[in-house]
């Protein structure tokens, strides 16, 4: 008689079982998957920062506490979102989906009216998962020490 009674507690003990598993490895795809693009975020971000403090910078403008040239703005917005300082071309796809020109934020940092440090950080944009939505508010933030060579214009 004792059989009868357990019939149906395997099926039962297999619904529960088998949806708690599916809630962690939910969890752990997620966070998996929210760390990949984070971390594919921070790439981009970095090599934009990279290219920027790299660069020749040409400004006819002045230097002192000022914002920086366009071009040179443009240029290190295109790296960071396609890679390339030229822009898409409209064939490019951008290094992480979603990203665009508008989601990057560059400051330059003079210092003795020249570049000292250049700046990248990613704003605005959204993260769609399965429990929710993450958004990108200044971070990730890369800054690197401007090395690269200042050429004012020859007057």
């Amino acid at each position: 008689m004792a059989v009868k009674n357990e019939r149906g507690s395997s099926m039962l003990e297999f619904a529960v079982g088998a949806s708690v598993f599916v809630l962690f490895f939910t969890g752990v795809f997620q966070f998996g998957y929210t760390f990949y693009a984070y971390s594919k975020l921070e790439n981009a971000a970095r090599a934009g920062a990279r290219y920027g403090a790299m660069m020749v910078y040409r400004s006819s403008a002045p230097t002192t506490n000022s914002s920086p040239a366009s071009t040179f703005v443009d240029e290190i917005r295109n790296v960071t979102v396609y890679g390339d300082p030229n822009g898409s071309g409209g064939v490019r796809q951008p290094m992480v989906t979603g990203l665009t020109t508008s989601n990057v934020n560059v400051s330059v940092t003079f210092a003795n009216d020249l570049p000292s440090a250049v700046a990248v950080s990613i704003s605005g944009l959204r993260f769609n998962a399965i429990f929710g939505t993450w958004q990108a508010n200044d971070k990730p933030k890369a800054v690197f020490q401007y090395v690269g060579r200042y050429a004012p214009p020859i007057t």
